[in-house]
């Protein structure tokens, strides 16, 4: 399906065909119903996802418009790619900075234009030094607490064209070269960010401009918040979940947790929305992570993470990051050679695809005025480990997918693990017909990717052939330990 290209209509008089996509293999099935043999047991109804849904949860780190630095101490920093190096991938949020060295003036000017070409929106950083909210002699500005210009900041922007703000980042991070820690009003670090969130949202709350734009709490690092409760200023709850050489699901429950224990006593839990995660494949050096990965495990554990993180609950993804940043990017550091990884996460996000954007009501219009409803399709995984894991999504159409993946490590002290996909059975309730017609899954990277044209792509979703389901609703599959979509 890129986009769609084989959902055909499988309807029948009073008979509707349904279908499914599968995540590390993929797989679109038509089903009819017939009233026949019995249901299977109520687990095997799992939650249904709409695409939509899914696509409004995927986003990325990138700042697509930041001015570039060719030269000086700091050469290489900022933006040189084209911005439709982001753009061009199809996911609609991208994490950028509101104020900061690299800012340029007419970045509001900037995110409009491209909404209304794509869609797409920010999440706009705050940096408290940079937005003129802490004390700083040199600058004139007295105490601290002064939100006025960063309130007049966002207003540059058009109604609606501003996704999210999040408040400071890593406010606690004193790893060199500088230390980063924050310092407001009397108080340090968690308990500073507690404050300053508090502040913020007061802030954002106060200016009719401004009081419907959803916030994003601060992030610590190495720290379970005890120091920073209690707190509940924002929407949405937040943490940096890195997993290092792990599965994406490793170190997400923790995280989730750990964040949770900065609201206070008997507060409602908000959603969650981890601003950064992802696999690196230099080293970084500069959390002192003691590891290389690779472009393989890379571009197999991306699809991955965001498919796990949306099973698990998670409101929005973003990944870290488009730039090479740390070793994490899509992009290789000279900001011109995508990395297997960016063609893996683009042919991901257009096998799901759904509404087309208007640019002139901006708005996302869905390709029929009434799209199928949710409804249930009972599936049961037999014969499998509990590492593989699905995720049920559907389309407006009423085609489902099913992705299914082994959620295992791709990667083991730097190298690649080469892991034999897992056999398996995805059973159907035999009260339906269930019908293949789709089938996408990851190729093999070669060792070097860059050697062709063919190789760095290698990672991309690509049809396979269609499954054969047994006339009891009995589909074999071999799992890898990446994504498949049916």
């Amino acid at each position: 399906m890129l986009p769609l290209p084989h959902f055909h209509s499988h309807v029948q008089p009073e008979k509707t065909m349904p279908r499914i996509a599968l995540l590390c293999v993929a797989y679109v099935l038509g089903c009819q119903t017939v009233f026949a043999a019995p249901p299977l047991p109520p687990e095997a109804y799992r939650p249904v996802i709409a695409c939509e849904d899914f696509l409004e949860s995927l986003g990325l780190a990138a700042s697509p418009f930041d001015a570039y630095l060719s030269e000086g101490r700091f050469a290489g920093a900022g933006t040189k790619y084209p911005p439709e190096f982001f753009f061009d991938l199809g996911i609609r949020y991208y994490r950028t900075g509101l104020r900061h060295d690299l800012t340029h003036d007419d970045q509001p000017a900037k995110v409009h234009e491209w909404r209304r070409k794509t869609g797409a929106r920010p999440m706009l950083l705050v940096d408290p030094r940079k937005s003129f909210t802490l004390k700083d002699d040199g600058r004139n500005i007295p105490e601290d607490g002064d939100f006025s210009r960063l309130i007049d900041d966002l207003k540059r922007y058009r109604s609606d064209d501003v996704a999210l703000v999040e408040a400071p980042n890593e406010l606690n991070n004193k790893f060199p070269p500088q230390e980063l820690n924050l310092e407001y009003k009397g108080l340090i670090d968690e308990a500073a960010g507690t404050l300053y969130q508090r502040d913020l949202a007061a802030a954002l709350k106060s200016d009719p401009a401004t009081a419907r734009i959803p916030l994003v709490n601060y992030t610590a690092i190495f720290t379970d918040y005890t120091e920073a409760k209690p707190c509940d200023a924002f929407d949405f709850n937040n943490m940096h979940s890195y997993q290092g050489e792990g599965v994406p699901s490793s170190s997400l429950m923790m995280n989730i947790t750990r964040s949770n224990n900065i609201l206070p006593v008997g507060a409602t839990t908000k959603p969650f929305m981890p601003t950064e995660c992802g696999y690196n494949v230099e080293e970084d050096k500069t959390n002192q992570q003691g590891y290389r990965g690779t472009l393989c495990a890379q571009a197999y554990n991306i699809p991955m993470l965001y498919a796990e993180y949306k099973r698990c609950g998670v409101r929005r993804t973003f990944l870290f990051a488009l730039h090479n940043a740390d070793g994490y990017g899509l992009l290789e550091s000279d900001q011109e050679t995508k990395r297997p990884s960016w063609y893996a996460v683009k042919s991901f996000v257009a096998l799901f695809k759904d509404a087309t954007w208007n640019g002139e009501k901006m708005e996302w219009v869905p390709p029929t005025a009434t799209p199928a409803p949710l409804r249930a399709l009972p599936f049961e995984i037999r014969s499998a480990p509990p590492t593989v894991h699905t995720l049920l999504l559907r389309h407006s159409s009423g085609d489902f997918f099913v992705l299914v993946w082994n959620e295992i490590p791709n990667l083991q002290n730097g190298r690649n693990l080469d892991n034999p996909p897992v056999g398996a059975v995805l059973a159907f309730d035999p009260a339906y017909v269930v019908e293949a017609v789709g089938h996408w899954r990851q190729g093999d990277l070669p060792e070097n990717p860059y050697a062709s044209e063919a190789g760095v792509r290698a990672a991309e979703f690509k049809e396979q052939p269609l499954p054969a389901i047994g006339t009891g609703g009995e589909m074999p599959l071999d799992i890898p330990s990446r994504v498949v979509v049916l």
